[in-house]
């Protein structure tokens, strides 16, 4: 999409028009990923979880799985419980532990209990690592 265009939609965005919701989400449906997520990053927070929670989860998933996207945790804090796990549900396991370590506490205990029980044995087992040290970089990669 034309540079030109991500202003115009990122305006919108900002000014929320009545009838924009729609028409944002449509046009949010034909922004390549990327594009996406860089739109995304230049959204106050509350605005950046409108944005995803408008998206498909598959959508939702491909986007926070963009190595551009800044602001996973915060923005997937912002979102209800189920539907934050199912976007982590999506995500690789690394990415997945990455964003649960960067949630607060609360929003952790909101969020875990809600993946599969598959998912939370996983990331008991990655969380009890400190972040960035070779064991949990070993336990992703197996």
């Amino acid at each position: 999409m034309p540079e030109k265009d991500l202003h115009k939609l990122l305006e919108r965005i900002h000014l929320r028009l009545d009838e924009s919701m729609v028409g944002i989400a449509e046009q949010l449906a034909h922004l390549d990923a990327a594009d996406l997520a860089e739109l995304i990053n230049q959204l106050t927070l509350a605005e950046a979880a409108a944005v995803v929670s408008l998206l498909p989860v598959p959508r939702a998933i491909e986007i926070c799985d963009q190595p551009t996207m800044r602001r996973r945790a915060a923005i997937l804090e912002q979102l209800d419980p189920s539907r934050a796990a199912q976007i982590l549900e999506g995500l690789s396991a690394d990415e997945r532990t990455d964003i649960i370590q960067r949630m607060s506490q609360h929003e952790r205990h909101r969020v875990v209990p809600k993946l599969s029980p598959e998912m939370r044995k996983e990331l008991e087992g990655l969380l009890q690592y400190p972040v960035h040290t070779l064991s949990s970089c070993v336990w992703i990669r197996k």
